[in-house]
């Protein structure tokens, strides 16, 4: 029953002004709601947590750093979105959250929401407009030296290609996907960290065997 500490924490916090605290909670109790399965009550408290991170955010001392509360919840709230299939919902608070990451220079998660974005636009029938951002994502991802990540785009691509029927192109990127698990699995000195790894991305072999048959 900790979250009733945190309710009754609110109204102390409200009365004495610690923002950043108060904003923390709302978002604590958001993550419980939703690690119940409780999205609804979830969001209503991430929604109550972001004006607040926006405030914050603009303090000058946290302007200078690459964080940013609001776009961590925005990127949360996103989460939820897609969890509970509202795509539109999803798409906005990822676009408004990716804008606030470049901003920040935080290109891990400027990534990370590419992909995201294009994941959504893949899952509602808009392969070009997933292209586009699994596009945007790959130079990040090698920016940051996140070879795995440069494996899952070559995957998405070759995936949506694939739905296009731009059978030569996609085969060409699930070959660049299959070549770095492949680096990546022979990088693990221990025999069974190779085998769980390449067990994880089956699907990549999968995919290469029916554009071959394509």
């Amino acid at each position: 029953l900790f979250w009733l500490f945190y309710l009754q924490a609110l109204p102390i916090l409200r009365r004495v002004g610690n923002r950043t605290l108060e904003a923390n909670i709302l978002q604590n109790i958001g993550h419980m709601y939703r690690s119940l399965g409780q999205s609804e009550e979830a969001l209503s408290f991430y929604q109550q947590a972001l004006p607040i991170y926006r405030e914050v955010d603009n303090f000058p001392e946290q302007r200078l750093v690459r964080s940013s509360w609001a776009a961590m919840t925005l990127f949360t709230i996103g989460n939820v979105y897609s969890e509970i299939g509202q795509s539109e919902q999803a798409l906005n608070s990822y676009q408004q959250a990716l804008l606030i990451f470049r901003e920040k220079g935080n290109r891990s998660l400027e990534a990370t929401t590419l992909v995201l974005l294009g994941d959504i636009y893949s899952k509602i029938g808009q392969p070009e407009q997933a292209l586009s951002f699994y596009q945007q994502a790959l130079p990040v991802f090698r920016e940051e030296g996140d070879r795995r990540g440069e494996a899952r785009i070559f995957y998405n691509l070759a995936s949506t290609q694939r739905t296009l029927n731009d059978l030569p192109t996609a085969l060409q990127n699930i070959q660049a996907a299959i070549a770095i698990i492949e680096e990546i699995r022979d990088q693990a000195i221990d025999p069974e960290a190779q085998i769980s790894y390449i067990t994880s991305v089956q699907n990549y072999y999968k995919l290469q065997a029916d554009l071959l048959m394509d």
